[in-house]
């Protein structure tokens, strides 16, 4: 016992939680103070550069939002070449400007009639491409082979049409015109009708495959695998950057048993002879003809001639 009054010892131990207690009040409110202030703080800097974002500078990333976008484009693969049986190339592919209209874009009328004027060609073809255009994934080629002037007029005025591209791509020649025509065929744009037919199953609109002769029947050797690239574009179509991209695989080419020298030879002959008919009038009408050159010992077809013929360039692309 140390003679101190039990009431006395409660009440000094009483005193002193009291003033534990107010430190801790007092230090956890100006802890929380602190905090409040620097919350604060952060709420206005926050605050402050979203509006420097909004109002200052929200018209000027507003335009870059809506000025840049991407773009998927699909990169044709060259065409094998078509040989005779010296290796003389007969078919082949070179690069040429083709243009294509964006997926997914709604051409105005006005669009419309400012390429039809560019291009020179009927409204209403156009017309029928941009509204395949618009309810696909894919783009739709509208014309190849683009000379420089339509190139030119179609570059300054790109501001006015950002539905439109202008892309290199691998383009069909055929290196003698007439020549071997039929025995070549000749290659065109791929129909909805096809795609749908099952032989050009899972190609996409615009896609070049084989229409006629050994173009149509070796198809799938001579097309390869188309490639794609993934582009960010501004307003007036231009390239931003590339973001992606997959490289397209040629075709295989094709060795012939057609000898083109005989070929050629042969093509003469009938002309010739079919001039001389209609000259010496027992033939007046002596305008269609078909021969056919073989190898007695194999059976290999040396040289292959009908006429009327054609040149087949004039379908490449089918413009």
């Amino acid at each position: 016992m140390t003679g101190v009054p039990e009431r006395e010892v409660t009440g000094r131990n009483y005193c002193e939680f009291e003033r534990v207690i107010a430190l801790l009040n007092h230090t956890s409110g100006d802890r929380l103070k602190k905090m409040l202030a620097a919350a604060l703080a952060v709420f206005v800097v926050l605050g402050g550069r979203l509006a420097w974002l909004q109002l200052y500078k929200g018209l000027y990333y507003g335009k870059q939002a809506d000025g840049n976008r991407m773009r998927s484009t699909v990169i044709m693969a060259p065409r094998g070449r078509i040989m005779d049986v010296h290796g003389k190339v007969l078919a082949d592919s070179s690069p040429g400007y083709v243009l294509s209209l964006q997926a997914g874009h709604s051409f105005s009328d006005a669009e419309v009639n400012l390429l039809a004027r560019l291009l020179a060609m009927q409204p209403n073809v156009i017309r029928e491409k941009a509204d395949r255009a618009a309810e696909t994934y894919e783009q739709i080629m509208i014309k190849s082979e683009l000379t420089p002037q339509e190139i030119t007029s179609l570059e300054e005025h790109l501001k006015d049409l950002p539905g439109i591209s202008l892309n290199l791509q691998p383009m069909r020649h055929y290196l003698y015109g007439t020549s071997a025509a039929h025995v070549l065929g000749y290659v065109g744009e791929v129909s909805e009708e096809q795609i749908k037919q099952g032989k050009y199953k899972g190609l996409s609109p615009g896609s070049i495959v084989g229409k006629e002769g050994l173009e149509f029947v070796y198809d799938a050797v001579l097309r390869g695998q188309t490639g794609r690239r993934t582009e960010e574009v501004d307003v007036r179509g231009r390239v931003v950057r590339e973001l992606a991209g997959q490289a397209p695989v040629s075709g295989k080419g094709l060795v012939l048993t057609l000898d083109f020298a005989l070929q050629q030879d042969l093509e003469r002959v009938l002309d010739k002879q079919m001039a001389a008919l209609r000259s010496s009038g027992i033939a007046p009408n002596a305008y269609g003809a078909a021969a056919v050159a073989m190898d007695p010992n194999t059976g290999a077809v040396r040289a292959l001639v009908s006429r009327p013929g054609y040149d087949p360039n004039w379908f490449v692309g089918g413009n």
